[in-house]
């Protein structure tokens, strides 16, 4: 596009004209990789908004889980025992539960006692 003061000053030579036509052919794919690319991104963009719906609905659906499995299990829980997971084993579901004292005792193991520092009581603690 030439601008009302533009002049335009006609260059003679094949080489440059080559060396033009490649470069313009080059902007029209680097358009089409462009254009193919806002798409994709538009499609990536619908995904993400369904992925978001099925994440919220999965949340709920896993909270009303968890209140039932609550109702359910609380009695059946001994102190330090804390609910995981449930899954469908043999057309039953189940709960999986872990033993939080002893995963803390398999994690104060690995603990460096020499290189960690160790957390301390806060002053609420010790009263």
């Amino acid at each position: 596009m030439e601008g009302k003061h533009d002049r335009v000053i006609p260059l003679e030579d094949e080489s440059l004209l080559r060396m033009v036509g490649e470069k313009a052919a080059l902007v029209e794919s680097g358009r089409a990789i462009s254009k193919e690319f806002e798409e994709m991104q538009k499609q990536l963009e619908a995904l993400h908004l369904k992925l978001v719906d099925v994440t919220s609905e999965i949340n709920t659906k896993k909270l009303a889980i968890f209140k039932r499995v609550e109702k359910l299990a609380k009695v059946q829980l001994s102190e330090f025992e804390i609910p995981v997971t449930t899954e469908v084993r043999d057309g039953k579901v189940v709960l999986i539960v872990t033993d939080a004292m002893a995963e803390f005792k398999d994690s104060f193991a690995r603990f460096d006692k020499f290189k960690e520092p160790v957390p301390r009581k806060k002053e609420a603690d010790t009263q």
